[in-house]
């Protein structure tokens, strides 16, 4: 609502702060008095941005009180100053395009035309370019399509696992086995092998699509709406900054697990959603051998390592909105700064 509607409501707002009183004729009788360009243009850009409050608080507002209805942990005091730091990241991003519009209005003198610009731009910084940094990202990243990434396990399970396991049940015929234990034991590290590649395959890929995600992610911050959407983002521990988090954590916490369960059994099957099957013949005698499937522990679980999701407060959370709220701020002070160059020299007749 913010990102989208609230920013148009803002360039509807202010299109024709300038031009449209420089048609009416206004804007001159207004600088004959002792005002200055300087006092007015900040009059403008004040009176903007607390016509836009108005709609934010109240969406705001209204918000709070129907998830406060469902959830009322949400209005607790360790709540507030994130919903004041949002309000305030929010302002901040409609106040771009409050300048943005100063600056047109200033420069273009027919409001019509003043508009067709400012949509123009509107549609470029919060339509366009957020969803055009996704395809720039991936010409410009060198990652595989899920097809090829899919394309390519076949034959790694073929060198991996069954050209390896071939070679075992050949030196089985050829009696170079001594016992039935040792055959499975080597089957059970082929297998354990080839599952680890599989694995690590995946692994390679997921780690590429979130470079490439980066990637896209630093393209978009060229537009203030994506460094609103990122900044928004890292203060209400939602969206990309939520879930990479997450995935750490995820990832710590299988460390935990590992070790409480290599301690438990003793031994520590990695498994993939691959599973694998063969017979060898070993002295005349077809020996089922399969993936080896973890070991069930059945005793006591009192110690069992329980997981927590990392709690960051607010300062770590603007700490990590830090690139994006200065990409907002550098917004404001350009267009602020460009907009008051261009109405101080604009012809007010």
């Amino acid at each position: 609502i913010i990102k989208v509607i609230l920013s148009l409501f803002v360039i509807l707002l202010g299109y024709n702060v300038i031009s449209g009183e420089r048609e009416q004729g206004t804007l001159c009788l207004v600088l004959a008095n002792p005002i200055g360009r300087f006092r007015l243009f900040i009059a403008k850009y004040v009176a903007i941005i607390l016509a836009t409050l108005i709609p934010l608080a109240a969406g705001v507002l209204l918000s709070l009180l129907v998830v406060g209805s469902f959830i009322p942990q949400v209005l607790a005091s360790t709540n507030i100053a994130r919903i004041i730091t949002m309000i305030l990241i929010s302002v901040a991003y409609l106040s771009i395009f409050a300048l943005i519009s100063m600056l047109i209005s200033a420069l273009i003198g027919q409001s019509s035309l003043c508009l067709l610009v400012l949509l123009v731009i509107w549609v470029i910084f919060v339509i366009i370019f957020p969803n055009l940094s996704g395809i720039l990202s991936m010409k410009v990243s060198n990652v595989p399509s899920e097809y090829e990434v899919a394309k390519a396990i076949g034959p790694m399970i073929e060198k991996q696992i069954w050209a390896n396991m071939n070679a075992i049940a050949e030196r089985a015929e050829n009696g170079k086995i001594a016992t039935e234990q040792d055959l499975k034991s080597e089957a059970d590290r082929v297998f354990i092998d080839g599952q680890d590649a599989l694995v690590e395959h995946s692994n390679h890929y997921a780690q590429a699509v979130h470079a490439r995600v980066l990637v896209a992610r630093s393209i978009s911050r060229l537009s203030p709406a994506a460094l609103f959407q990122y900044g928004a983002e890292s203060i209400a521990r939602t969206g990309f900054i939520a879930e990479e988090s997450f995935q750490q954590d995820i990832t710590n916490y299988s460390r935990q697990y590992d070790a409480y369960i290599l301690n438990k059994v003793g031994t520590l099957v990695r498994t993939s959603k691959w599973n694998f099957s063969i017979i060898i013949y070993f002295k005349g005698k077809p020996i089922p051998i399969q993936s080896p499937q973890p070991v069930e522990y059945s005793g006591g679980m009192e110690d069992f390592p329980p997981f927590t999701e990392t709690e960051k407060s607010l300062l770590d959370c603007i700490h990590s909105a830090l690139l994006d709220l200065a990409g907002l701020l550098f917004w404001n002070l350009a267009a602020a700064v460009a907009g008051l160059l261009v109405f101080l020299r604009a012809d007010v007749r």
